[in-house]
C-alpha cells in the first residue's frame, strides 16, 4: 500500500541566477487514510463490517437508476433477540449477529447487499431479479440458513443448563 502526495505547481519564478517553477509536495497519506476511514464509519455498521442504513439507501437510490423495475428489496428482522442478550449476555448476542451477518452475507450473489439496520433488523437489496420464482427462492433460503446456527445457539445453552444444574447439585 503506497502513499499519496499532494503537489501544487505554483507561478514560474524568475530570479537572477536561476529560473523556474515553484512547487510544493507533501505527504497526505494519513490524511487520506483518515478520509477513507471517516467514509467507512458513515456507511458500515461497527459491529458486524455490513452496511449499514445509509449505504443502502445510497445502493438502493443507484441501482432504482439503473434498473428500476429489477431491484427487490427484503427485510429481515429477528424475533425475540432481546432474549439472547438478556440471558446470555450482550457478548454471545454480538456474536450471534456477526454470524448472522456473515451467514447472510455468504448467501447472497455478487452485487446483491445485505445491511444491518440497527439492532436486530437486517435488509437484503436484490438487483437483478429475473422472475418471482428467484426472489421467493432466496426469501425461503435465508431464514434456513440461519436455522443451523440457530440450532447450535439451542445447544449451547442447554449445555450451559446442564453444567449449571451439575454445580448446583
Amino acid at each position: 500500500e503506497g502513499g499519496a502526495v499532494e503537489v501544487v505547481v505554483g507561478e514560474r519564478a524568475d530570479w537572477e541566477a536561476m529560473s523556474g517553477w515553484v512547487v510544493d509536495a507533501r505527504d497526505v497519506t494519513d490524511r487520506v487514510r483518515f478520509s477513507a476511514e471517516l467514509q467507512r464509519q458513515a456507511t458500515h455498521d461497527d459491529l458486524t463490517g455490513l452496511a449499514n442504513r445509509l449505504a443502502l439507501i445510497t445502493r438502493l437510490e443507484e441501482a432504482m437508476g439503473e434498473h428500476a423495475r429489477d431491484v427487490a428489496v427484503l427485510f429481515l428482522d429477528l424475533d425475540n433477540f432481546k432474549m439472547i442478550n438478556d440471558t446470555l449476555g450482550h457478548r454471545v448476542g454480538d456474536e450471534f449477529l456477526v454470524t448472522i451477518a456473515r451467514r447472510l452475507h455468504g448467501n447472497l450473489r455478487p452485487g446483491d447487499l445485505v445491511a444491518r439496520l440497527g439492532g436486530d433488523e437486517f435488509a437484503i437489496l436484490v438487483r437483478e431479479v429475473r422472475n418471482d420464482g428467484e426472489l421467493i427462492g432466496l426469501a425461503l433460503r435465508l431464514p434456513r440458513c440461519l436455522l443451523v446456527l440457530v440450532a447450535g445457539l439451542l445447544h449451547g445453552v442447554q449445555s450451559l443448563l446442564r453444567e449449571l444444574a451439575a454445580d448446583a447439585g
